[in-house]
Protein backbone atom coordinates (compact mmCIF):
# COMPACT_ATOMS: atom_id res chain seq x y z
CA UNK A 1 0.00 0.00 0.00
CA UNK A 2 1.27 3.34 -0.87
CA UNK A 3 -0.05 4.88 2.07
CA UNK A 4 3.03 7.92 3.27
CA UNK A 5 3.02 9.32 0.58
CA UNK A 6 -0.42 9.26 -1.21
CA UNK A 7 -1.77 12.66 -0.08
CA UNK A 8 0.67 14.18 -2.16
CA UNK A 9 0.15 12.25 -5.47
CA UNK A 10 -2.04 13.51 -7.89
CA UNK A 11 -3.11 10.94 -10.94
CA UNK A 12 -5.00 12.45 -13.85
CA UNK A 13 -6.49 10.65 -17.03
CA UNK A 14 -9.47 9.32 -18.42
CA UNK A 15 -12.56 8.50 -16.43
CA UNK A 16 -12.37 4.45 -14.63
CA UNK A 17 -15.59 3.91 -15.89
CA UNK A 18 -14.93 4.04 -19.23
CA UNK A 19 -13.43 1.32 -21.50
CA UNK A 20 -10.12 0.70 -22.18
CA UNK A 21 -6.81 -0.24 -20.82
CA UNK A 22 -5.94 3.43 -19.68
CA UNK A 23 -9.13 2.98 -17.26
CA UNK A 24 -8.45 -0.70 -16.35
CA UNK A 25 -5.33 0.23 -15.39
CA UNK A 26 -6.52 3.41 -13.32
CA UNK A 27 -9.02 1.27 -11.75
CA UNK A 28 -5.82 -1.13 -10.76
CA UNK A 29 -3.40 2.00 -9.35
CA UNK A 30 -6.57 3.42 -7.30
CA UNK A 31 -6.10 -0.13 -5.08
CA UNK A 32 -2.78 0.66 -4.38
CA UNK A 33 -3.30 3.79 -2.41
CA UNK A 34 -4.34 5.11 1.15
CA UNK A 35 -5.59 8.06 -0.61
CA UNK A 36 -6.59 8.26 -4.04
CA UNK A 37 -6.37 11.95 -5.56
CA UNK A 38 -7.70 11.55 -8.85
CA UNK A 39 -9.18 13.73 -11.79
CA UNK A 40 -10.72 12.74 -14.90
CA UNK A 41 -9.80 14.49 -17.97
CA UNK A 42 -11.68 12.60 -20.23
CA UNK A 43 -15.24 10.26 -20.54
CA UNK A 44 -17.71 9.20 -23.35
CA UNK A 45 -20.15 11.46 -24.01
CA UNK A 46 -21.61 14.89 -26.13
CA UNK A 47 -19.47 17.57 -26.69
CA UNK A 48 -20.89 19.58 -24.30
CA UNK A 49 -20.21 17.12 -21.61
CA UNK A 50 -16.94 16.35 -22.70
CA UNK A 51 -15.73 20.25 -22.85
CA UNK A 52 -17.55 20.38 -18.93
CA UNK A 53 -15.51 17.71 -17.63
CA UNK A 54 -12.52 19.47 -19.54
CA UNK A 55 -12.80 22.33 -17.96
CA UNK A 56 -13.80 21.00 -14.48
CA UNK A 57 -10.73 18.83 -14.45
CA UNK A 58 -8.60 22.12 -15.07
CA UNK A 59 -10.17 24.17 -12.11
CA UNK A 60 -9.60 21.08 -9.73
CA UNK A 61 -5.78 20.59 -11.37
CA UNK A 62 -5.37 23.87 -9.79
CA UNK A 63 -7.35 23.18 -6.92
CA UNK A 64 -5.20 20.20 -6.24
CA UNK A 65 -1.89 21.86 -6.92
CA UNK A 66 -2.74 25.33 -4.94
CA UNK A 67 -4.80 23.61 -1.52
CA UNK A 68 -4.07 20.32 -0.93
CA UNK A 69 0.24 19.16 -0.70
CA UNK A 70 0.68 17.72 -3.68
CA UNK A 71 4.24 17.02 -4.95
CA UNK A 72 3.79 14.80 -8.09
CA UNK A 73 0.91 14.57 -10.56
CA UNK A 74 1.13 11.67 -12.49
CA UNK A 75 -0.97 12.01 -15.88
CA UNK A 76 -1.81 9.15 -18.00
CA UNK A 77 -1.89 10.22 -21.83
CA UNK A 78 -2.84 7.83 -25.03
CA UNK A 79 -1.44 9.61 -28.37
CA UNK A 80 -3.29 12.27 -30.56
CA UNK A 81 -6.06 14.30 -29.34
CA UNK A 82 -5.74 12.55 -25.75
CA UNK A 83 -1.94 13.40 -25.68
CA UNK A 84 -3.14 17.39 -26.82
CA UNK A 85 -5.71 16.92 -23.91
CA UNK A 86 -3.32 15.80 -21.40
CA UNK A 87 -0.65 18.34 -22.51
CA UNK A 88 -2.34 21.06 -20.28
CA UNK A 89 -2.02 18.98 -16.96
CA UNK A 90 1.43 19.19 -17.59
CA UNK A 91 1.41 22.45 -18.17
CA UNK A 92 -0.43 23.48 -15.28
CA UNK A 93 1.11 21.07 -12.91
CA UNK A 94 4.61 22.68 -13.86
CA UNK A 95 3.27 26.20 -13.31
CA UNK A 96 3.16 25.28 -9.64
CA UNK A 97 6.14 23.96 -9.37
CA UNK A 98 4.83 19.97 -8.95
CA UNK A 99 7.08 16.97 -10.48
CA UNK A 100 5.40 15.25 -13.50
CA UNK A 101 5.18 11.73 -14.43
CA UNK A 102 3.82 11.58 -18.22
CA UNK A 103 2.79 7.98 -18.13
CA UNK A 104 2.66 7.11 -22.26
CA UNK A 105 0.05 4.65 -23.45
CA UNK A 106 -0.85 3.52 -26.92
CA UNK A 107 0.29 1.74 -29.65
CA UNK A 108 0.15 4.08 -32.35
CA UNK A 109 2.61 6.56 -30.48
CA UNK A 110 4.95 5.71 -32.44
CA UNK A 111 2.74 7.07 -36.14
CA UNK A 112 1.56 10.53 -33.66
CA UNK A 113 5.00 11.38 -32.78
CA UNK A 114 6.49 11.29 -36.41
CA UNK A 115 3.36 13.80 -37.23
CA UNK A 116 3.54 15.54 -34.45
CA UNK A 117 7.46 15.75 -33.56
CA UNK A 118 7.97 19.16 -32.27
CA UNK A 119 5.43 19.46 -30.00
CA UNK A 120 5.75 15.99 -28.21
CA UNK A 121 9.07 16.60 -27.63
CA UNK A 122 8.63 19.81 -26.35
CA UNK A 123 5.83 18.05 -23.81
CA UNK A 124 8.06 15.49 -22.58
CA UNK A 125 10.96 17.47 -22.09
CA UNK A 126 8.92 19.19 -19.71
CA UNK A 127 8.03 15.90 -17.38
CA UNK A 128 10.35 15.15 -14.95
CA UNK A 129 9.98 11.44 -15.81
CA UNK A 130 8.40 9.21 -19.32
CA UNK A 131 6.84 6.18 -18.20
CA UNK A 132 6.50 3.82 -20.69
CA UNK A 133 4.71 -0.17 -20.32
CA UNK A 134 7.10 -2.19 -22.20
CA UNK A 135 10.99 -2.88 -23.29
CA UNK A 136 10.21 -1.84 -27.13
CA UNK A 137 8.75 1.59 -25.96
CA UNK A 138 11.59 1.91 -23.65
CA UNK A 139 14.18 1.76 -27.00
CA UNK A 140 12.23 3.69 -28.63
CA UNK A 141 11.95 6.74 -26.17
CA UNK A 142 15.57 6.95 -25.49
CA UNK A 143 16.34 6.59 -29.20
CA UNK A 144 14.41 9.67 -29.89
CA UNK A 145 15.76 11.13 -26.78
CA UNK A 146 12.61 12.65 -25.43
CA UNK A 147 13.50 12.61 -22.03
CA UNK A 148 16.75 11.90 -19.66
CA UNK A 149 14.75 9.95 -17.17
CA UNK A 150 12.23 7.12 -18.73
CA UNK A 151 11.11 4.69 -16.44
CA UNK A 152 9.68 1.06 -16.87
CA UNK A 153 6.54 0.10 -15.38
CA UNK A 154 4.45 -2.54 -16.95
CA UNK A 155 0.48 -2.98 -16.89
CA UNK A 156 -0.64 -4.98 -13.80
CA UNK A 157 -2.77 -7.74 -13.69
CA UNK A 158 -4.82 -10.34 -11.41
CA UNK A 159 -4.43 -13.77 -10.10
CA UNK A 160 -7.85 -15.26 -11.23
CA UNK A 161 -9.83 -16.90 -7.65
CA UNK A 162 -11.63 -19.19 -10.17
CA UNK A 163 -10.12 -22.15 -12.06
CA UNK A 164 -11.51 -22.82 -15.99
CA UNK A 165 -14.96 -24.23 -16.77
CA UNK A 166 -15.22 -27.81 -17.95
CA UNK A 167 -16.61 -28.12 -21.39
CA UNK A 168 -18.08 -31.43 -22.69
CA UNK A 169 -18.00 -30.44 -26.64
CA UNK A 170 -14.94 -31.96 -27.91
CA UNK A 171 -13.91 -28.83 -29.14
CA UNK A 172 -10.85 -26.04 -28.94
CA UNK A 173 -12.35 -23.17 -27.34
CA UNK A 174 -10.53 -19.68 -29.01
CA UNK A 175 -10.85 -16.68 -27.56
CA UNK A 176 -9.85 -12.71 -28.76
CA UNK A 177 -11.11 -9.64 -26.43
CA UNK A 178 -10.05 -6.29 -27.63
CA UNK A 179 -11.07 -3.29 -30.23
CA UNK A 180 -12.72 -5.02 -33.04
CA UNK A 181 -10.05 -3.43 -35.52
CA UNK A 182 -7.47 -4.00 -38.56
CA UNK A 183 -4.44 -3.13 -36.13
CA UNK A 184 -5.71 -6.05 -33.94
CA UNK A 185 -5.44 -9.02 -36.14
CA UNK A 186 -9.15 -9.88 -36.00
CA UNK A 187 -9.99 -9.96 -39.49
CA UNK A 188 -6.49 -12.04 -40.36
CA UNK A 189 -8.22 -14.54 -38.29
CA UNK A 190 -11.43 -14.05 -39.83
CA UNK A 191 -9.86 -14.82 -43.43
CA UNK A 192 -7.96 -17.51 -41.71
CA UNK A 193 -11.06 -19.38 -40.81
CA UNK A 194 -12.93 -18.33 -43.72
CA UNK A 195 -10.27 -20.25 -46.23
CA UNK A 196 -10.02 -23.28 -43.65
CA UNK A 197 -13.76 -23.56 -42.57
CA UNK A 198 -14.27 -27.33 -43.77
CA UNK A 199 -11.48 -28.37 -41.34
CA UNK A 200 -11.64 -26.09 -38.61
CA UNK A 201 -15.83 -25.72 -38.12
CA UNK A 202 -15.89 -28.84 -36.25
CA UNK A 203 -13.16 -28.67 -34.46
CA UNK A 204 -13.00 -25.00 -32.81
CA UNK A 205 -15.07 -22.27 -31.51
CA UNK A 206 -13.88 -19.00 -31.83
CA UNK A 207 -15.45 -16.42 -28.87
CA UNK A 208 -14.72 -12.42 -30.13
CA UNK A 209 -15.45 -9.85 -27.06
CA UNK A 210 -14.87 -6.17 -27.69
CA UNK A 211 -16.44 -3.52 -30.03
CA UNK A 212 -15.03 -1.48 -33.25
CA UNK A 213 -15.40 -2.27 -36.42
CA UNK A 214 -18.45 -4.90 -36.09
CA UNK A 215 -20.25 -4.04 -39.28
CA UNK A 216 -17.23 -4.92 -41.22
CA UNK A 217 -16.53 -8.01 -39.02
CA UNK A 218 -20.28 -9.38 -39.03
CA UNK A 219 -20.50 -8.57 -42.36
CA UNK A 220 -17.73 -11.15 -43.02
CA UNK A 221 -18.73 -13.90 -41.12
CA UNK A 222 -22.44 -13.97 -42.63
CA UNK A 223 -20.99 -13.95 -46.21
CA UNK A 224 -18.16 -16.23 -45.14
CA UNK A 225 -21.10 -18.50 -43.18
CA UNK A 226 -18.95 -18.56 -40.24
CA UNK A 227 -21.24 -18.09 -37.76
CA UNK A 228 -21.95 -21.88 -36.61
CA UNK A 229 -18.11 -21.62 -35.06
CA UNK A 230 -18.01 -18.00 -34.55
CA UNK A 231 -19.25 -16.40 -31.16
CA UNK A 232 -19.72 -12.60 -30.70
CA UNK A 233 -20.53 -11.33 -27.21
CA UNK A 234 -19.99 -7.96 -28.06
CA UNK A 235 -18.52 -5.43 -24.99
CA UNK A 236 -17.81 -7.41 -22.09
CA UNK A 237 -17.79 -6.55 -18.74
CA UNK A 238 -15.58 -7.88 -16.08
CA UNK A 239 -17.69 -10.34 -15.06
CA UNK A 240 -18.61 -11.86 -18.45
CA UNK A 241 -14.87 -11.56 -19.35
CA UNK A 242 -14.15 -13.61 -16.62
CA UNK A 243 -15.99 -16.21 -17.89
CA UNK A 244 -14.94 -16.20 -21.41
CA UNK A 245 -11.51 -16.84 -20.14
CA UNK A 246 -12.26 -19.73 -18.23
CA UNK A 247 -13.77 -20.95 -20.98
CA UNK A 248 -11.06 -20.65 -23.34
CA UNK A 249 -8.60 -22.74 -24.10
CA UNK A 250 -6.32 -20.99 -26.12
CA UNK A 251 -5.71 -16.94 -26.45
CA UNK A 252 -5.58 -15.42 -30.05
CA UNK A 253 -4.33 -12.25 -30.45
CA UNK A 254 -2.22 -11.53 -33.66
CA UNK A 255 -1.85 -8.16 -33.55
CA UNK A 256 0.03 -6.25 -36.38
CA UNK A 257 1.39 -3.42 -33.15
CA UNK A 258 1.14 -3.99 -29.08
CA UNK A 259 2.32 -1.43 -27.32
CA UNK A 260 1.93 -3.69 -24.21
CA UNK A 261 -1.07 -6.65 -24.48
CA UNK A 262 -3.24 -6.20 -21.41
CA UNK A 263 -5.66 -8.78 -22.86
CA UNK A 264 -2.31 -11.29 -23.77
CA UNK A 265 -1.42 -10.32 -20.02
CA UNK A 266 -5.22 -11.40 -18.62
CA UNK A 267 -4.82 -14.23 -20.45
CA UNK A 268 -1.93 -15.38 -19.36
CA UNK A 269 -3.09 -15.06 -15.59
CA UNK A 270 -5.99 -17.37 -16.62
CA UNK A 271 -2.99 -19.91 -17.69
CA UNK A 272 -4.26 -19.75 -21.44
CA UNK A 273 -1.30 -20.32 -24.40
CA UNK A 274 -1.38 -17.19 -26.55
CA UNK A 275 -0.88 -17.14 -30.40
CA UNK A 276 0.52 -14.04 -30.97
CA UNK A 277 2.88 -11.71 -32.63
CA UNK A 278 6.28 -10.45 -32.19
CA UNK A 279 5.76 -6.81 -32.15
CA UNK A 280 5.67 -4.45 -29.23
CA UNK A 281 5.26 -4.96 -25.55
CA UNK A 282 4.17 -8.38 -26.74
CA UNK A 283 7.90 -9.95 -26.56
CA UNK A 284 7.65 -8.67 -22.91
CA UNK A 285 4.82 -11.15 -22.10
CA UNK A 286 5.40 -14.19 -24.70
CA UNK A 287 7.93 -16.42 -25.47
CA UNK A 288 7.83 -18.52 -28.03
CA UNK A 289 7.09 -22.45 -27.83
CA UNK A 290 7.52 -21.87 -23.90
CA UNK A 291 3.73 -20.33 -23.02
CA UNK A 292 2.70 -19.59 -26.82
CA UNK A 293 3.40 -19.19 -30.33
CA UNK A 294 4.75 -16.58 -32.15
CA UNK A 295 3.67 -15.36 -35.92
CA UNK A 296 4.81 -13.11 -38.60
CA UNK A 297 2.08 -10.21 -38.23
CA UNK A 298 -0.46 -10.64 -41.38
CA UNK A 299 0.87 -14.23 -41.60
CA UNK A 300 -2.14 -16.48 -41.97
CA UNK A 301 -0.98 -19.25 -42.75
CA UNK A 302 1.07 -19.79 -40.25
CA UNK A 303 -1.91 -18.39 -37.89
CA UNK A 304 -3.45 -21.54 -39.44
CA UNK A 305 -0.74 -23.83 -38.73
CA UNK A 306 -0.24 -22.57 -34.91
CA UNK A 307 -3.80 -23.59 -34.39
CA UNK A 308 -4.01 -26.60 -35.95
CA UNK A 309 -0.51 -27.51 -34.12
CA UNK A 310 -2.03 -27.24 -30.81
CA UNK A 311 -5.29 -28.88 -32.00
CA UNK A 312 -3.17 -31.83 -32.76
CA UNK A 313 -1.29 -31.80 -29.79
CA UNK A 314 -3.63 -30.86 -27.08
CA UNK A 315 -0.82 -32.09 -24.39
CA UNK A 316 0.83 -28.58 -24.93
CA UNK A 317 -2.09 -26.92 -23.90
CA UNK A 318 -1.70 -27.44 -20.45
CA UNK A 319 2.34 -27.14 -20.47
CA UNK A 320 2.18 -23.58 -22.11
CA UNK A 321 -0.62 -22.38 -20.03
CA UNK A 322 1.23 -23.18 -16.86
CA UNK A 323 4.11 -20.99 -18.47
CA UNK A 324 1.85 -17.93 -19.01
CA UNK A 325 0.84 -18.45 -14.99
CA UNK A 326 4.34 -18.43 -14.42
CA UNK A 327 5.34 -15.54 -16.28
CA UNK A 328 2.01 -13.51 -15.47
CA UNK A 329 3.15 -13.79 -11.71
CA UNK A 330 5.67 -10.57 -12.13
CA UNK A 331 2.79 -8.79 -12.99
CA UNK A 332 0.17 -9.08 -10.33
CA UNK A 333 -0.36 -6.20 -8.02
CA UNK A 334 2.40 -6.46 -5.18
CA UNK A 335 5.33 -6.76 -8.01
CA UNK A 336 3.80 -4.18 -9.75
CA UNK A 337 3.40 -1.77 -6.57
CA UNK A 338 6.93 -2.13 -5.62
CA UNK A 339 7.81 -0.72 -8.81
CA UNK A 340 5.32 1.94 -8.80
CA UNK A 341 6.30 3.07 -4.57
CA UNK A 342 10.14 3.16 -6.20
CA UNK A 343 9.01 5.70 -9.16
CA UNK A 344 7.41 8.14 -6.66
CA UNK A 345 10.27 7.51 -4.42
CA UNK A 346 13.02 8.42 -7.23
CA UNK A 347 10.64 11.86 -7.51
CA UNK A 348 10.80 12.64 -3.85
CA UNK A 349 14.81 12.98 -3.24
Amino acid sequence: MISNKSKNILTIGTDTNGKGGIAILIQSYSKMFKKFNFIASHQEGNLFKKTALSISALLRCCYYCIFKPIRIVHIHTASFTDFYRQSIYVFCAKVFRKKVILHIHGAKFEQFYENHRSFVRFVCHKADVLVTVSNYFIDYLKEQKLNNNIFLLPNVTYKPSVGPIKKNDQKLHLLFIGAIDSRKGIFDVLECFAKNKEILQNKIIYHIGGTGDTKTMNEFIQQHQLSSFIKYHGWVDNERKEKLFRTADIFVHPSIFESFGISILEAMSYQLPIIATPVGGITDLVENNVNGILIEPGNKKQLYEAILFLIDHPEYLSEMGHQSGKKAEKFYPPAIEKQLDHLYQSLEK
